[in-house]
């Protein structure tokens, strides 16, 4: 039921006072370490909390953001506090979110890893709006942007990337092995990407929260997924020990050099060097300018979600329709 108005007005003006009084403590104490000053008006901001939480609820906003929202992203620790977090780091975690449910997606749909270039329609199928900041350390409350009609899928293609994306988060956090994490993403790329995403999104020892946790609609009631820096070192760890892999990748063929051998792919924006053995190295010859699938020992840096050089064992030239959306 919600409260009388005049309940609202008084919450409101308790809010008020509260607001006014740690802002002349801020400025009182403003030599204080801030840490030890957070400390100092936790309780006081507490309260500050629980009242505008009172005045939401009176309103009906805060069920109206629940349940609009897909996932609640809780920013935690270091120099997170009071309601708020650095700007720049919440961009990124959002920015890393967003970029690895759309890989995540364009991988589902096409069975293909994307590196940038995800499909127009797929990247708009599955775009995230942040609807909310709530309180509660930093608090951000994602939700669709776009309608989901598709009647060809069970759930929306929005949810299962991102519960894609939280399990190899979770996977993560519990150190998980490799097949675990093959089970779940079956391409080498994609487990790349997301491997990469979560050491975005995860707390590092050196960032300015220690902890990270998931929950939501999608996940369902009452289920949250913790992340601290176990994640971040977790991936940082899988993508260090896997600087070779085997995999296939597609693009155009170039030639640097035809009478040395020296070959690049054109893919996703990078040129990719090719070393093709004697027994593939004149099929390259004939298939330059060609668009075409070269399978091999992928060799990467650790950082890269791409390998720097690929020794081919197979080369095939592809269908006009395989490269029609590359």
């Amino acid at each position: 039921m919600t409260p009388p108005l005049l309940k609202i007005d008084e919450a409101r003006e308790q809010v008020r006072a509260l607001e006014d009084a740690i802002r002349r403590l801020r400025e009182q104490h403003a030599d204080a370490n801030p840490r030890a000053l957070a400390a100092y008006l936790g309780s006081l901001v507490e309260e500050l909390w629980r009242l505008r939480a009172q005045v939401d609820a009176a309103l009906g906003l805060d069920r109206a953001v629940t349940d609009s929202a897909a996932l609640w992203v809780s920013l935690r620790g270091g120099t997170v506090g009071e309601g708020k977090a650095p700007a720049y780091a919440i961009g990124k975690v959002l920015e890393a979110i967003q970029t690895g449910v759309k890989q995540t997606a364009a991988y589902i749909e096409t069975r293909r890893a994307f590196l940038r270039g995800v499909p127009k329609e797929i990247a708009q199928e599955v775009a995230l709006d942040m609807v909310a900041l709530a309180p509660g350390s930093a608090r951000i409350a994602l939700a669709t942007a776009s309608p989901q009609f598709r009647v060809d899928l069970p759930r929306p293609l929005v949810e299962v990337a991102l519960e894609s994306l939280l399990r190899a988060a979770e996977w993560a956090e519990t150190g998980g092995d490799d097949v675990s994490l093959e089970k779940l993403l079956g391409e080498t790329i994609v487990r790349r990407q997301v491997a990469s995403r979560i050491r975005e999104i995860a707390p590092s020892t050196t960032g300015p929260y220690e902890y990270l946790e998931f929950s939501g609609a999608v996940l369902g009631e009452g289920r949250r997924i913790l992340m601290t820096a176990r994640a971040y070192q977790h991936a940082a760890e899988y993508l260090k020990r896997r600087t070779i892999e085997e995999g296939s990748y597609k693009g155009q063929l170039v030639a640097i050099d035809i009478e040395k051998d020296l070959f690049s792919l054109r893919h996703a924006g990078r040129r990719i060097h090719c070393a093709f053995g004697t027994e593939v190295a004149e099929e390259a010859r004939h298939l330059v300018g060609e668009f075409v699938e070269v399978t091999g020992e992928g060799l990467f840096h650790e950082d890269e979600e791409l390998p720097y050089r690929i020794n081919v064992t197979r080369l095939r030239k592809l269908r006009h329709e395989e490269h029609r959306d590359l």
